[in-house]
């Protein structure tokens, strides 16, 4: 997902719509790779929703969905043809990992396991005090939910 992020910020720094483009390959071969990538696509869509709606008419926009449909139609196509195994395979790792008691704890330990002493204050930092398109901290919580600031 790291090309896609920076595809995303490109596009939110240059205001080039051309990124769409880049974004939609990006989610393509994103869903060949891991299916949570949908998790990430829906935060975009808020994003844009949110922020810049004026966004929806724009041709590169949907030439990009249409582009990352294409790449993962295959993928898709596959899925449908073998009654979507790989559903029923993380479904069965997930019943595994239940009944064995792996997930007991499991978001206290993203804290515990995944964070050290170094990278939690970067990540309060981050949440309180990140600046907005022009470089100002502006200090609410709205710069945190849009992808990028709405354009003039």
């Amino acid at each position: 997902m790291g090309n896609d992020r920076l595809r995303l910020l490109r596009l939110s720094n240059s205001g080039d719509p051309r990124w769409w483009l880049g974004i939609g390959a990006a989610i393509g071969f994103g869903v060949e790779t891991k299916y949570t990538i949908g998790l990430w696509v829906v935060g975009v869509v808020v994003g844009v929703l949110g922020s810049c709606p004026r966004d929806l008419r724009s041709p590169w926009l949907w030439a990009g969905v249409a582009l990352s449909v294409l790449i993962a139609l295959p993928n898709i196509v596959w899925q449908i043809q073998h009654d979507f195994i790989s559903s029923v395979f993380l479904r069965s790792i997930h019943e595994r990992d239940v009944r064995i008691g792996r997930t007991a704890g499991f978001l206290r330990d993203q804290f515990t396991d995944a964070a050290n002493p170094v990278t939690i204050p970067l990540w309060i930092l981050g949440l309180v005090d990140t600046p907005d398109s022009s470089g100002h901290r502006s200090h609410t919580r709205e710069s945190h939910i849009s992808p990028r600031s709405p354009r003039p």
